[in-house]
């Protein structure tokens, strides 16, 4: 699980780092593209059946493209604010999950403690936010709101992250035996979309030339 956590960690560092060489959106393509073939080839030695008709089709594409929502949101916005501020607000995840998991499904009701944490984390998101307008506060307007708004691109990814999880709980994805078909709907729905995205952003590139 360090290990995992650690390499979850250098992904935004990789993606800034790479910004200059790669659009960010044909990167998030690309790792779709990458991550496709990898759990096509898995299932394939395992002789794993990927789509099954087993009622988890709507939920797995919505699943999908909350999925490329996130990344969508998460290579645009490290073209505008630090990799760090982008972990920090990718990561209010777990609160936003907290929150939906409370309102969608039974027997994840959050107590007085629980509502608290939330709170203070909010809080804490708030904090930051506002630390966002103070460094840039010494640098052109413009600047700053770029910033800003890669921090909110940041929150945005965090609650499309949160919002798959809420999907999957929620949906007959959770009980599904066949839930590699939901990764199989994230991947290519995400690289699907990002491609259309990246699309967009190379026409919006040639009318302001």
């Amino acid at each position: 699980m360090v290990g995992l956590c650690a390499i979850w960690g250098f992904q935004q560092v990789a993606i800034k780092s790479t910004n200059a060489a790669l659009p960010p959106l044909f990167q998030a393509g690309l790792r779709s593209a990458i991550a496709a073939l990898l759990v096509w080839g898995w299932a394939r030695s395992r002789g794993t059946q990927l789509f099954r008709d087993d009622g988890t089709l709507a939920a797995g594409l919505l699943a999908g493209m909350l999925f490329a929502a996130e990344f969508v949101c998460i290579f645009l916005g490290l073209t505008l604010t630090s990799a760090s501020r982008m972990a920090v607000f990718l990561y209010t995840a777990p609160c936003f999950t907290a929150l939906g998991l409370h309102w969608f499904v039974d027997g994840e009701r959050m107590r007085r403690i629980q509502w608290l944490g939330i709170f203070v984390a909010f809080a804490g998101m708030t904090l930051a936010f506002a630390d966002g307008f103070l460094q840039h506060g010494a640098t052109a307007s413009g600047s700053t709101l770029a910033a800003v708004a890669g921090d909110a691109l940041g929150v945005l990814a965090g609650i499309a992250w949160a919002a798959t999880t809420v999907v999957v709980r929620a949906s007959r994805i959770r009980r599904s035996w066949s839930r590699s078909s939901a990764i199989w709907c994230g991947s290519g729905c995400s690289r699907v979309m990002s491609r259309r995205a990246c699309r967009c952003s190379r026409f919006s590139r040639r009318c302001s030339a």
